[in-house]
């Protein structure tokens, strides 16, 4: 079975170097070089990267737009099967129908949370619990049949991060065991139910913005959904202060919201919330580098009384 692989994120890649171990990975389909870090570097995506080092021999296309002259490139290499995993790009009905099979993994219990933040959505919303799909590739977004899915209870602790690592490593080991199905013939998809679909959408740097009158739970929530990025934020003194991680706390005050009721060097900052009390457990000035919470709190000037914003 000839494979194209199209990629780019960092999770795609157990999928990329378990497809290169077993199948005949004739292409890598990957984001072209974007600028990264403060001195805007143009950098190969992860995807891009690991090939060179991994799958060297096989060609990396990085196109800005798929039209007819990379549709003839591709078509050249004789694929079977299209596989997808966090590419970044729509396909349209004339690159699809270069491949006999088209499937993608997507990091949720589809239809909920089709669209390009299914992880971070899944924590903001709280659900109960959520997974990995491998669906057919259809023309509306992530609403192809599904050949199979793995769900994970929720125990809402869980970062976008953690969970991303988790989808990268399980989703590769659901697509190992679709494609073989794929090569024996024995794959079988069922429709998705529309009456369930939801939609997640783009997150911006400013939805990182920390409304201390919301309840704890839902600034918990925001807190992890948004770790590695854009990182939940605030500010105090004039001063932004990025939050890595948080845990409710059971205790009671009257003060009001984002005010910080306590401080603790062993367990965090207490801060009220519009319900409730939230202890930071791991913080970072903006421009500076994240320490254990005890030396935060230690070269910290604010003290118990000062408020966020």
């Amino acid at each position: 079975m000839r494979i194209l692989f199209a990629g780019t994120a960092e999770i795609a890649i157990p999928s990329l170097k378990m497809i290169a171990d077993t199948y005949e990975l004739v292409a890598i389909l990957t984001s072209p070089d974007a600028p990264q870090g403060r001195g805007l570097v143009l950098t190969p995506s992860p995807v891009a990267l690991t090939a060179a080092s991994y799958c060297p021999h096989v060609p990396v296309l990085k196109p800005q737009r798929l039209n007819q002259e990379v549709r003839e490139q591709i078509r050249a290499y004789k694929p079977d099967v299209l596989v997808v995993y966090a590419y970044g790009k729509i396909f349209g009905p004339k690159f699809l129908s270069l491949f006999s099979e088209c499937i993608n993994v997507h990091p949720s219990l589809l239809p909920r949370w089709r669209g390009p933040a299914p992880i971070p959505f899944s924590i903001l919303n709280r659900d109960a619990q959520t997974g990995i799909s491998i669906q057919r590739i259809a023309q509306q977004v992530d609403s192809g049949d599904i050949f199979a899915q793995v769900v994970w209870n929720m125990q809402f602790n869980e970062t976008t991060a953690e969970l991303t690592e988790r989808a990268a490593v399980e989703g590769s080991q659901l697509l190992s065991d679709v494609l073989a199905k794929l090569s024996s013939g024995n794959a079988h998809a069922q429709p998705q139910d529309e009456r369930n679909a939801t939609y997640s959408r783009l997150i911006t740097k400013q939805d990182g913005i920390v409304d201390w009158n919301q309840p704890a739970e839902t600034i918990h929530a925001i807190i992890r959904a948004y770790n590695p990025w854009p990182l939940a934020r605030t500010t105090i003194d004039g001063k932004v202060l990025y939050i890595h991680n948080a845990v409710l706390d059971e205790a009671h005050h009257g003060a009001s919201p984002g005010t910080i009721v306590s401080i603790d060097k062993n367990r965090g900052i207490m801060v009220q919330t519009g319900t409730g009390v939230l202890c930071l457990t791991s913080v970072q000035w903006s421009g500076k580098s994240l320490l254990p919470i005890k030396d935060f709190i230690n070269g910290a000037r604010f003290t118990s009384g000062s408020y966020f914003v």
